[in-house]
């Protein structure tokens, strides 16, 4: 049993990182929770050199779909979300389970509102857990995660 994979004969391990390029890029290491590497600069950490790849490019045949994506990239979300681009397009039933972090958002250069933004403009409903129920992530509601995390379900109306 491959304890990489938990058995599951269907399951792939690949040694990168996802962004919006192809390249190499340090990984700034948290070594006392690997759930909190960072792709930026984060000072006071270690970092090792990693290969990075897009989505799209990573799964570049026109007939490759995908039904569920879960992005938790401790702030480089939106990065992940333009290099997917075109898989995203293609995949007319999928699900986008995402992390939404304002404060990585902005340690990465980049927004809470960039990143609501672009899953709109990628056709996506936005929701957000609460009590056990999905309801809209509307801005209200996501302001009181300024300097917290959420989850956010991200699907298309059909």
């Amino acid at each position: 049993m491959n304890a990489v994979t938990g058995g599951y004969l269907n399951v792939h391990v690949y040694q990168n990182a996802i962004s919006d390029f192809i390249g190499k890029a340090d990984l700034y290491l948290n070594k006392g929770n690997s759930g909190d590497h960072r792709l930026f600069n984060t000072p006071g950490r270690e970092s090792i050199e990693v290969d990075v790849i897009s989505l799209d490019e990573f799964l570049p045949l026109s007939n490759v779909m995908a039904n569920f994506i879960k992005v938790d990239v401790q702030g480089v979300e939106c990065a992940v979300l333009h290099g997917a681009r075109e898989l995203i397009q293609r995949s007319e039933n999928i699900s986008i389970l995402i992390e939404y972090s304002p404060k990585h958002l902005r340690l990465a250069n980049s927004s809470g509102e960039e990143m609501i933004g672009l899953l709109k403009e990628m056709g996506f409903v936005i929701y957000m857990k609460r009590n056990n129920l999905l309801i809209p992530a509307v801005p209200e509601r996501l302001k009181p995660y300024s300097n917290k995390h959420a989850n956010l379900f991200c699907t298309r109306e059909k």
